[in-house]
């Protein structure tokens, strides 16, 4: 009996290979699943725009600018209902509306730009994906959220002004009907009227589409030409809403009654300071600012200060024309900027420095190459592309279309803009996934791609860094700092006349801190006045400055330090400071008789022991919490020798009863009865008296009312020409 050998035994590897394959297989049909997922798509997309902008609140300055001036007039929206409505009412009532959260103008900002950003990632998606397969429509919107020139740009509006025009796209892009046309159409209309003027012409566009369309298929129709009641009411249901809202804007508008001279005149500085802002880049003999003073420019070219477009044509074509090829010049630069937030080009089409970077010419050539190849395919299998694709979609692409032919006229008449050019910036994304898709449909890449998608969206959301902690850490945040030092002190920059002086953002200052009642008074333009003949008190007078913002720049400043030291010395108090290594900062006031009360002494003089009162002054009074002193008529008033030297006397008076007839004449004399001063009161006024030139001697001064001895006053034996509240000396 033969026994069989026991050596080793053949490996099997088929059931091991069979079980790997399935794995893949399960994995693979897992990553399918995830890559058609809905909630997958928009939790990435979200979670990628909250890890590209956070720290946004941390790292990032108060937005200066027209920001600032937006957030005016949305402060007055919520404070009275009324809004301007040829500035954006719709972007003005959303600021306006988180004001109900906070009056903080850094956290209402802030909130608003972050919510715009959010709100736009979550639209770019809905947009793509009803465009393109759910893979392409991520990877197109990822590209607008991880740019910086979108969730950074400078203002706000301009990325509220993409979303009425998104979300009528992404409506006409839902199931083919009337109303979905309708409403998108009524939706452009008001963006129109209530957010940016020039979408009218897209809206006009679009519309002519729609009706060319309707004739289009009424010809092959047996009802031919007649429109069903549903149908008419799918358009003008949508377009009376959109009608009574403009209405309500403009019932409650605060220009209202001037809107045509409001819109040209909008019209006309936007000509000229673009116009002004492209000669500059083009010529180098006009150096003044072209926000301030381009109507000097304007005069010189075209014999109008302010010209419209059409007017500046006339006037002078080659000009105009100069400026529209520059612009044209310029758009390489501002689309490379709109796509890929640098330029290859060195020249800005923005107002403000851009990125120069030699690779934006690679990404463009890429874009360029993937387009190019993608539309000849396109072209070339256009019957396939438009049964299975683009006829269900058709109206989306019209309507994006259609804002970007708008756009294009925006760069050449005014300059390319990245900001003026967002929605552009999404059609192209569309058209440039659109042509990626018709190079690798039905082939591997496509199926690699619907792989890969998931995990790349996960890689994406783990390793992309926050832009504002790389980009914006260490970075000075002078607004924010500013505003949070003197913001509580806004009812000195709400007082009348109010006139904030501050080393940058003077105007911005005003406008958050002082909700838009103070006038901005630039410390640097000062300091450019100041001089040994004119020191700082005498520039700040001049200037009608009341409040004065001092950090640390002005602190370092000799020739200011020491009239910062000396604030009170010339009629300024310290209303609030800092004094530390890293927070130092003062805000001064300018005493003024209306600013101050009356002074624990309760006399006319407020305590100020260089004032002092001779004859004609009865005995201080006081009624209804208020001191004063009455005269007879000649009262006297005597100001001794001191520093430092006095220029004004400010003197808070009224006629009393004994006066015959309003207005009461009153005369300055000086100690010779000489006139040097006459001023007439019809009512209590602050006047001002000019003092003569500082000497060692005192000046002594008379109040006298010229209207004779004066009526006598029932149960009073005393003659009461005027009294006198309140005097100040003003250095």
């Amino acid at each position: 009996m033969t026994v069989p050998s026991q050596g080793p035994r053949p490996l099997t590897t088929g059931a091991p290979v069979k079980y790997a394959s399935r794995i893949r297989g399960e994995v693979v049909n897992q990553l399918h699943r995830l890559a058609g997922n809905a909630y997958f798509a928009y939790g990435t997309i979200l979670l990628l725009q909250i890890k590209v902008t956070w720290g946004m609140w941390r790292f990032r300055d108060l937005t200066s600018g027209d920001t600032s001036a937006y957030f005016v007039t949305a402060y007055r929206w919520f404070q009275t209902g009324l809004t301007p409505i040829s500035w954006s009412p719709l972007y003005i009532w959303f600021y306006g509306s988180l004001l109900r959260l906070s009056e903080d103008a850094f956290v209402v900002t802030t909130l608003h730009r972050w919510l715009i950003v959010m709100t736009l990632a979550v639209l770019a998606l809905a947009l793509m994906r009803r465009l393109l397969p759910p893979e392409l429509a991520w990877f197109m919107a990822g590209w607008w959220v991880i740019l910086p020139i979108g969730f950074d740009a400078l203002y706000e509006v301009h990325l509220f002004a993409v979303i009425p025009v998104m979300v009528a796209a992404v409506i006409i892009l839902g199931k083919p009907s009337p109303l979905r046309r309708g409403v998108a159409l009524a939706l452009m209309v008001a963006a129109s009227i209530l957010m940016r003027n020039e979408l009218m012409l897209a809206s006009c566009i679009l519309a002519a589409a729609l009706v060319g369309a309707w004739l289009w298929k009424a010809k092959f129709v047996p009802t031919g030409f007649r429109i069903g009641l549903p149908v008419m009411a799918s358009y003008t249901v949508p377009l009376i809403g959109t009608c009574l809202l403009v209405g309500y804007s403009y019932r409650h508008a605060s220009d209202a009654g001037y809107l045509s001279d409001v819109m040209e005149r909008k019209h006309t500085l936007n000509i000229c300071q673009t116009y002004a802002f492209g000669y500059q880049q083009r010529h180098a003999d006009f150096t003044k600012s072209p926000w301030t003073d381009c109507q000097q420019l304007m005069m010189r070219v075209y014999g109008e200060p302010e010209p419209a477009l059409w007017e500046a044509i006339h006037r002078n074509p080659a000009a105009m024309m100069e400026h529209f090829l520059w612009n044209v010049s310029l758009i390489p630069n501002g689309l490379e900027v709109l796509l890929f937030n640098r330029s290859f080009g060195k020249v800005t089409p923005d107002y403000a420095p851009i990125d120069w970077s030699v690779i934006a010419l690679p990404y463009a050539l890429v874009v360029l190459g993937i387009s190019l190849a993608g539309g000849v395919r396109l072209l070339r299998q256009r019957r396939y592309w438009w049964d299975e694709w683009l006829r269900s979609r058709v109206w989306g692409w019209v309507l994006l279309m259609a804002v970007g032919f708008v756009t294009l006229g925006v760069m050449i008449s005014q300059r390319p803009r990245p900001s003026y050019m967002f929605s552009l910036g999404i059609l192209l994304r569309a058209a440039a996934g659109m042509c990626l898709l018709a190079l690798i449909h039905r082939s591997v890449w496509e199926r690699r791609l619907v792989v890969a998608f998931p995990v790349i969206a996960v890689v994406a959301v783990a390793l992309t860094p926050s832009f504002y902690a790389a980009n914006y850490q260490g970075r000075g945040r002078p607004l924010m700092t500013g505003y949070e030092r003197i913001a509580k002190y806004e009812s000195f920059l709400s007082a009348p006349s109010a006139a904030l002086v501050s080393p940058g953002y003077d105007g911005e200052l005003c406008s958050y801190a002082g909700k838009g009642e103070c006038r901005g008074v630039d410390y640097y333009y000062l300091r450019t006045h100041v001089s040994a003949a004119r020191p700082w008190p005498s520039v700040l007078r001049a200037s009608g400055a009341t409040v004065f913002y001092v950090d640390e720049a002005v602190l370092a400043d000799p020739s200011c330090r020491e009239f910062v030291s000396n604030a009170k010395l010339f009629g300024w108090e310290t209303v609030a400071s800092r004094d530390s290594p890293s927070d130092s900062w003062r805000l001064l006031y300018k005493i003024s008789l209306q600013s101050i009360g009356d002074s624990e002494s309760g006399d006319i003089t407020l305590g100020n022991e260089r004032l002092g009162l001779g004859s004609g002054w009865h005995r201080p009074e006081f009624w209804n919490n208020v001191h004063f002193r009455w005269s007879s008529g000649d009262a006297q008033i005597l100001i001794r020798a001191g520093k430092p030297s006095v220029n004004t006397l400010s003197v808070d008076i009224e006629p009393g009863p004994s006066v015959k007839i309003l207005p009461l004449v009153v005369q300055v004399l000086d100690e010779d009865r000489k006139v040097v001063q006459t001023e007439e009161l019809a009512g209590r006024a602050t006047i001002t008296i000019r003092l003569p030139p500082a000497s060692a001697r005192p000046i002594m001064l008379v109040l006298h009312a010229t209207d004779g001895e004066g009526k006598p006053v029932p149960h009073d034996p005393r003659i009461l020409k005027f009294r006198v509240f309140k005097m100040l000396l003003n250095w």
